[in-house]
């Protein structure tokens, strides 16, 4: 499922987070946008299949340089780069 870019906003994108990460069988039921990344998603096979999740929805690519930097830390940082790169 690809989003249209006019419709999307935050609570599209982390609607949109829960359900990669379900869909990689990890539930977000309690997640909040402050929440820590690698404190959820900790296992590294199970966050790179949830980011391959994440860019088949948005039909974009998140660049390493993006998910393994010090500014990729929370679902906040997560929802703002799907957001910048989906409608570049």
């Amino acid at each position: 499922m690809i989003m249209e870019e006019a419709s999307m906003n935050r609570d599209d994108v982390f609607a949109n987070i829960r359900q990669a990460a379900e869909n990689v069988g990890v539930t977000l039921d309690e997640v909040k946008e402050c929440d820590y990344i690698n404190d959820v998603l900790s296992e590294s096979l199970t966050f790179v299949a949830f980011i391959v999740e994440l860019e088949n929805i948005y039909d974009v690519e998140i660049p390493d340089e993006f998910l393994f930097s010090e500014n990729m830390e929370t679902f906040a940082d997560l929802i703002d780069t799907v957001l910048e790169l989906a409608n570049a």
